[in-house]
């Protein structure tokens, strides 16, 4: 992770939908002060584990647009999320 951002409380909460957009979109952390003191950080969730990069999900999408056939049966996203 990088270095988390320092902000005050108070910018905290008046600019709240800014700092979460950025902690979303940028995967930026905030280090929350009150007074000087560190209260609280705002980081970004982990990647959940065995999610798909978004280079896996375009090799993926490819594969799901050729209709390759494996083992006599169409492979489709709704049949692999149910295995």
């Amino acid at each position: 992770m990088t270095e988390l951002t320092s902000i005050t409380a108070r910018e905290a909460n008046q600019r709240f939908s800014e700092v979460l957009a950025k902690v979303e979109s940028e995967g930026r952390g905030f280090l929350v002060t009150k007074h000087g003191r560190p209260v609280a950080r705002l980081l970004p969730v982990e990647a959940r584990e065995g999610a798909l990069t978004s280079e896996q999900e375009a090799a993926l999408e490819t594969v799901l647009a050729t209709h390759w056939r494996l083992g006599g049966e169409k492979l489709d996203r709704d049949s692999l999320y149910e295995r």
